[in-house]
């Protein structure tokens, strides 16, 4: 597209003010790390990449997954770190397919705008987002999300589909 959605360009924006008011310090290089110490919600890791279900996830066993290399931009990430996300990618798939059977779903890698790939404060990252709810009335009118699984139940129950342990 010639332009930057409005929900994308909301999250830059999210993103460069955190690394302005604290310290300069990246956001979701802030949320990975928040996410392995606390890991409740983490579902699977490896040496370049980690999985988890955000905390205030919008849908039911949605998965976030990032590299731990710090690029903002999809395109500029490196072959280790590609391989490393795809393969995590694969186990959490197959891992969402045996818990929930064949439902439809959504993957989006979530990257740097053209001509902002160069800021230290993004992160590319992947969101797995399985289709078993129907936004209503109440998503509809306020754009906010009910979500019927707790993140943390979530995750234990992808980490045991994956047969992953959580990461300490």
């Amino acid at each position: 597209m010639s332009f930057v959605p409005l929900r994308h360009r909301h999250l830059f924006d999210v993103s460069r003010a955190h690394y302005d008011d604290d310290a300069g310090r990246c956001l979701y290089a802030d949320l990975v790390d928040a996410e392995i110490e606390d890991g409740r919600r983490l579902v699977d890791a490896g040496d370049r990449a980690v999985a988890f279900v955000p905390y205030a996830a919008h849908m039911p066993y949605e998965i976030w997954l990032a590299p731990f290399e710090h690029r903002a931009s999809f395109a500029d990430a490196s072959d280790d770190a590609l391989q490393a996300v795809g393969a995590l990618l694969l186990r959490v798939l197959a891992g969402l397919r045996r818990l929930l059977g064949d439902v439809p779903y959504n993957y989006v890698v979530i990257s740097a705008p053209n001509g902002e790939q160069d800021t230290p404060y993004f992160l590319w990252h992947v969101r797995i987002i399985p289709r078993l709810s129907v936004p209503a009335g109440f998503e509809l009118g306020s754009g906010m999300a009910i979500n019927t699984v707790p993140p943390e139940q979530a995750a234990e129950r992808l980490r045991a589909a994956i047969g992953s342990r959580p990461v300490t």
